[in-house]
């Protein structure tokens, strides 16, 4: 009991933190100026049943904070053959909070590297990105922590990552 009490409370630490940066690398210095849009992309772990429900409700506290111009994707993940983007890009809350709704438990190895790096392959690509949210995109990694089975390497992610000028917060 009181290790699932300290995981939660390390969740929620996280998770605190990961809205204060992910909410200062959306806004303006000092407030003094409206936040531009931000293009990111959810990708979520759906090989664990203990925690899907908590990486569901992450999700959805991040889609229920967006701003009017802000737009989201999702991309789930259970293994190197199954990394799918499920929502593309949109500012329909609604479209992203259906999408996590629906999402289920599936047996896999979480390749994590892998999913952050098709992730980021497909932000970069999205050319409404560049114009709407000038260049500010991001990932939101949410897993339970496994990292097992990926056919990238740590070095191919984050080198494309600094290529493409990508964020990525992890919970």
């Amino acid at each position: 009991m009181k290790a699932d009490m300290n995981s939660h409370l390390h969740r929620m630490a996280s998770l605190s933190l990961i809205f204060f940066l992910f909410g200062a690398a959306c806004s303006e210095s000092r407030g003094e100026a409206p936040s531009k849009p931000i293009a990111y992309g959810l990708v979520i772990d759906n090989t664990d049943r203990g925690s899907l429900d908590d990486e569901i409700a992450i999700g959805t506290l991040f889609v229920n904070s967006n701003g009017p111009a802000d737009e989201t994707f999702v991309t789930k993940f259970t293994n190197s053959d199954d990394i799918t983007i499920v929502q593309d890009l949109t500012a329909q809350k609604a479209m992203l909070a259906d999408v996590l709704d629906n999402m289920f438990v599936e047996s896999g190895s979480p390749a994590v590297l892998d999913a952050i790096y098709l992730a980021a392959q497909h932000l970069a690509g999205q050319e409404k990105v560049s114009r709407l949210a000038q260049g500010r995109r991001a990932l939101v990694l949410i897993a339970h922590g496994a990292a097992i089975g990926s056919y990238y390497r740590i070095d191919d992610v984050l080198s494309l990552l600094r290529e493409k000028g990508v964020m990525v917060y992890v919970i």
